[in-house]
């Protein structure tokens, strides 16, 4: 009985700080407070552009030490695509948006 009091005590503050930790932290978040982002069903009507990773940066930092794109950093981008596409659900039914 008397280990079981302070390991009950234990868990109880623990997870009171816990509480009160995560209410400190995500208190300001914006993103949190920030509406969803709108969903709708559509169909690609037509391809407006691609862009390929390396005409999207051009800044040094983009840049190895011999002048060259870095290749591992393209990797991980991929191309952009930007679409005509008419929505057929949702609050914009029928309209033909780009994205």
């Amino acid at each position: 009985m008397r280990i079981k009091i302070p390991y009950l005590i234990t868990v109880i503050i623990s997870v009171l700080l816990v509480l009160i930790g995560h209410g400190i932290a995500v208190q300001d978040m914006f993103v949190l407070q920030m509406d969803p982002p709108e969903v709708a069903r559509a169909s690609v009507q037509r391809v407006v552009e691609r862009i390929q990773p390396e005409d999207s940066f051009s800044g040094a930092e983009d840049y190895d030490e011999f002048g060259e794109m870095d290749e591992f950093f393209l990797s991980m981008l991929g191309e952009r695509i930007i679409f005509e596409a008419r929505v057929s659900s949702g609050a914009r039914r029928g309209q033909i948006i780009t994205a």
